[in-house]
């Protein structure tokens, strides 16, 4: 290990007061690790001071107060800090001989006091009450997360049947844990009128579709032998409907639509009867949209698709295959369309389409992709650097679009304000057999560029990852969290957190 090269990334994940003394605060710290091969420990540097040098050789402690090795690790927790105080924290990097690293960057925290007070929770109502459903609302003095005890008693308990008088009770913890408990409250459900009508499921297309779309064909699945009908208005009777599915009466209905238009979006209303007239009394609803083409009349890639990758992850490792262990061949002339390419020297292989370049990520999507090692041409950074990148993809005859992220994952643009909010163009969508695009993992980890914050992505829900130990935890790689803008982001809907 060189002196002075060692380059350690910092991370102050969290820091968690500790519920047992108001006297003593606790903080986590991780970091990237150093990829070096004589990495033998990490020695963190902290206090109650800012440092006052760069390097430990020449100043020691630098104005900090104390040192720890904790050995070859990427995160040690921090115990019995003071409340009311602002800590310090740098970290180096040792190697098998015992040169030193200089410092990484600063990080602060200050440790507050605990908080030892339960939330006040107010204005406790039952509303929207169906036969199936109700919505209970409360307010907290402070942010707090939610929780619901419900039954047919005070004891409440499980679920049970429906048209009944429900006993409910809310409750409200703080971020230092403590609690607070609503009264008993109780609302009664309605009576469900008809509970053998059919249950509708699968209904499609959904998203956004692509410009030039004129006619699709809607469909639907229930769970019996059913007739259905659609209408453009809501909340119409099944027997006033007057547009009948097509191919309808067993378990899969369809319909064909016609006098479609591009930059429109369509909502069908479905219901469906069964065979002794049970119909549905609410709407299932089928929306889609249709893309508008681009004012553009030649292709270009989108000036500005997404942001840029969060500079907080640990850097990507490179899992794509190498194409072969011999020596790197002499650079051969510019590629045509349909070729797979390297960089002399570098593992990362590529394949041009439409004079664009798309990264082939694992060895698995390559041999998914029926490629051969032999047919590789290896050729300068700068003939690469002629073609951009491939951002935007989707499935021959499947309407959904997706995202590629720089890492080489796939993340399906949910519908056309966000394709819009990143500046995308309708041209610019490559399309690919089916077996092609599935073979790209997907994106299931993003944060929006100048926030922290990391989310999982799951059932068309966002999920905050809470700590950087519900993190590892769960074997996530930081390598793979893809930024997106506030409008992607703020269009999924808010899960339970992570922790």
């Amino acid at each position: 290990m060189k002196q002075n090269k060692i380059i350690v990334i910092l991370i102050l994940f969290s820091f968690i007061f500790s519920a047992k003394s108001t006297l003593a605060g606790t903080a986590t710290l991780s970091w990237n690790a150093n990829t070096e091969p004589d990495l033998a420990s990490y020695k963190i540097y902290y206090g109650t001071t800012p440092r006052t040098g760069s390097d430990p050789k020449v100043c020691s402690l630098c104005g900090y107060s104390s040192s720890i090795n904790v050995g070859n690790v990427t995160s040690y927790v921090f115990s019995s800090l003071t409340n009311g105080l602002t800590y310090y924290f740098s970290i180096s990097a040792i190697d098998t001989t015992g040169n030193e690293s200089s410092f990484s960057a600063e990080v602060s925290k200050n440790i507050t006091v605990p908080d030892t007070t339960a939330p006040v929770v107010s204005g406790v109502t039952a509303s929207s009450i169906t036969q199936n459903s109700a919505v209970i609302v409360w307010t907290t003095n402070e942010l707090s997360d939610t929780q619901i005890d419900y039954g047919l008693t005070v004891s409440y308990g499980s679920q049970t049947s429906l048209s009944a008088t429900y006993h409910y009770r809310v409750k409200s913890r703080d971020a230092a844990g403590n609690q607070a408990i609503s009264a008993d409250y109780i609302f009664s459900t309605i009576a469900n009128t008809n509970p053998t009508a059919p249950i509708l499921s699968s209904g499609s297309p959904t998203g956004v579709l692509v410009a030039g779309t004129s006619q699709t064909a809607i469909s639907i699945a229930t769970n019996k032998n059913a007739t259905c009908r659609w209408s453009t208005s809501a909340g119409q009777s099944y027997s006033l409907m007057a547009n009948t599915f097509g191919t309808t009466g067993s378990l899969n209905h369809s319909t064909n639509i016609t006098g479609l238009s591009n930059g429109s979006s369509y909502t069908y209303y479905v219901r469906c009867n069964d065979t002794t007239n049970n119909a549905n009394a609410n709407d299932y609803i089928i929306s889609f949209s249709i893309a508008s083409p681009s004012p553009s009349p030649s292709p270009s890639p989108s000036p500005s698709p997404s942001p840029s990758p969060s500079p907080s992850p640990s850097p990507s490792p490179s899992p794509s295959p190498s194409p072969s262990p011999s020596p790197s061949p002499s650079p051969s002339p510019t590629p045509t369309n349909g070729t797979l390419v390297r960089i002399v020297g570098d593992q990362k292989v590529y394949e041009i389409i439409n004079n664009q370049k798309i990264w082939i990520p694992t060895i698995e999507v390559f041999n998914a992709r029926g490629f051969s090692w032999n047919t590789i041409q290896s050729i300068t950074s700068t003939q690469l650097n002629q073609y951009s990148r491939i951002k935007l993809m989707r499935a021959t005859n499947d309407p959904k679009v997706y995202y590629v992220t720089e890492s080489g994952m796939k993340r399906h643009i949910p519908n056309i304000e966000v394709f819009n909010s990143y500046g995308n163009k309708w041209e610019d969508v490559i399309v690919l057999p089916l077996t092609n695009v599935s073979s790209y993992p997907d994106n299931i980890l993003i944060k929006l560029e100048s926030d922290p914050k990391v989310y999982k992505l799951e059932n068309g829900q966002k999920r905050w990852i809470q700590t950087a130990e519900a993190f590892n935890r769960l074997k996530f790689n930081w390598s793979k969290i893809a930024p997106v803008n506030s409008v992607e982001l703020n269009f999924y809907p808010t899960g339970s957190i992570i922790n």
